[in-house]
């Protein structure tokens, strides 16, 4: 017999069954063992919980119309019939000591245990047990409210992803123990999360983390090189190049084979002989001779495809969105194409400059590691804190959590320093790959002494950089000799200030010192 499953109408899919004379390995423990129950419930694993419907019938809506129909169907002489769930015995039995007037089960189980039974209760409608199951996970979003708040977006309950999410309130920065904890979710999500905990909750009454609010969502319209049929490339070829979604293009061997040697191994020739054409049937040179032409079966889609013969044909650039270049640019270093990669290069480096978080999420996603390390570089000059971008709504959430904790190091590093330049102390080593909040934490400003005007000067000085550092820790590098500029022309320099030169000097060092560390710090891959 079929499991039962959830159908569009709220019901499950009901089965009848008669019982075969019960056997204690295959009944649940007390209380759902007793005989004089009048329903079954059979778990995934052939587990047979003997329930009360009547118990079922307040438990769970979608129980409840799936009895009712039940009863409408089987014979009177069935006094237990038996419904097949897709849940395994120990979510049913976890639902039902929960349902019924008994004591609680221990919910001491780890996160994932939690979630695969929340999930059910909620597939099942069943309040209390929803209600039950996120007041014990909320009590353990203290240490772990990044993991609480997944659970509670992959589940659909908006109530409870928010208020694990103001769990993180007092956290320096956003950190999960594994990156399985983002499993389901995309990065718009995380986004959302970022600035509802940069912005302690104060979000408009729209905000959401399950549906993308309108003022984010990005429309669907085609884009220019979509909307275009290229016009064909090439007449009389002799290969036959297919794409994954079924495109068919003529194309040259030799210029294949010369613009990629990988390529080149992977063309198939035909093993029949050449015949004459109908139309040329008089044609006595070789030339008109038609042959079946090679194929070339590729795994990259149409438009790849189809700007990867321009390239070989015509060179130049392909204007087209990050996700696009990307793939592009992916299947050139696949297929080692010397010919077309500096180009494809030259404009991804482009694109980078002037979007680099669309080209991060565009290179990470398509498993370009390095062009992805190059634009997590640039965000650091642009800015992650409030930028969105419609590439979020398609990547997943750990592609964004790993930007988010490289963005993070790095402007640790440069509060780090720059703080302790306004405290006048030295700082060994560098932040640690772990210690993200350590900047933020452990380093207080000294108020300057207001009787002394260069101390102000300085200490406001100091007060910009570290501003800076939050926002965007990318620009802090300072070009030899601007500090003192600064100082200049703020009119600074007396007899008397040969402190505030040797400090200005330390803060010149320390500045390049900052752009040296930050490039030590890996993209977690």
């Amino acid at each position: 017999m079929s499991p039962v499953t959830s159908n569009s109408s709220g019901l499950l899919d009901v089965s009848i069954e008669v019982p075969a004379e019960a056997t204690t390995d295959r009944r649940a423990p007390y209380p759902f063992n007793k005989n004089e129950a009048d329903l079954i419930l059979q778990s995934c694993d052939s587990v047979e919980f003997c329930v009360r419907s009547h118990i079922m019938l307040e438990a769970s809506p979608v129980l409840r119309a799936t009895i009712l129909r039940l009863d409408s169907i089987r014979s009177p002489s069935l006094s237990q019939p038996v419904l097949n769930l897709v849940e395994d015995s120990k979510t049913i039995e976890t639902l039902l000591r929960i349902c019924y007037p008994i004591l609680n089960p221990p919910l001491d189980g780890p996160l994932p245990e939690l979630e695969t039974i929340l999930t059910a209760a909620v597939k099942y409608e069943m309040e209390f047990p929803i209600a039950v199951l996120s007041a014990e996970l909320l009590s353990r979003a203290t240490q772990a409210p990044l993991a609480v708040w997944a659970v509670g977006c992959r589940a659909g309950l908006e109530s409870l992803a928010r208020r694990a999410a103001e769990h993180t309130f007092s956290a320096a920065t956003l950190c999960c123990e594994r990156d399985s904890d983002l499993d389901g979710l995309a990065a718009w999500q995380l986004f959302q999360l970022r600035e509802f905990w940069r912005l302690k909750g104060e979000v408009s009454d729209d905000f959401s983390f399950l549906s993308i609010p309108a003022k984010l969502e990005t429309p669907r319209v085609d884009s220019p090189e979509e909307l275009v049929t290229p016009e064909q490339l090439v007449d009389n070829g002799d290969l036959t190049i297919s794409s994954s979604d079924g495109g068919l293009y003529a194309a040259h061997e030799d210029v294949i084979a010369s613009a990629s040697l990988v390529l080149k191994g992977k063309i198939v020739h035909p093993r029949s002989k050449p015949v004459l054409s109908k139309l040329k049937k008089s044609a006595k040179c070789k030339s008109c001779i038609s042959r079946t032409p090679s194929t070339l079966d590729l795994e990259e889609d149409s438009y790849t495809i189809r700007a990867l013969l321009h390239l070989c044909y015509h060179g130049g650039t392909t204007d087209c969105k990050p996700s696009k270049l990307a793939a592009i640019l992916s299947a050139g270093y696949k297929y080692e194409m010397r010919s077309v990669l500096p180009a494809l290069r030259t404009q991804w480096t482009a694109l980078s400059t002037q979007q680099p978080l669309r080209a991060y999420l565009a290179a990470a996603k398509a498993g370009l590691h390095d062009a992805a390390a190059e634009s997590a570089r640039l965000v650091l000059a642009q800015g992650l804190d409030g930028m969105y971008v419609q590439e979020l709504q398609t990547a997943p959430a750990l592609l964004y959590y790993r930007l988010m904790l490289y963005y993070d190091r790095c402007r640790a590093i440069a509060r780090e320093r720059l703080l302790a330049v306004r405290l006048g102390a030295e700082v060994s080593g560098r932040v640690g790959q772990d210690d993200l909040g350590e900047g933020r934490a452990s380093l207080n400003p000294l108020k300057p002494d207001p009787a002394c005007e260069s101390e102000v000067w300085f200490a406001g000085r100091i007060d910009a950089l570290v501003d800076m550092a939050d926002h965007h820790p990318g620009r802090i590098a300072s070009p030899a000799g601007s500090v003192y500029e600064d100082a200049t022309a703020a009119k600074q320099w007396c007899a008397s200030c040969q402190d505030l030169a040797g400090r200005l000097s330390t803060l010149e060092r320390t500045l390049q010192e900052i752009e040296k560390s930050i490039s030590t710090v890996q993209l977690p891959l």
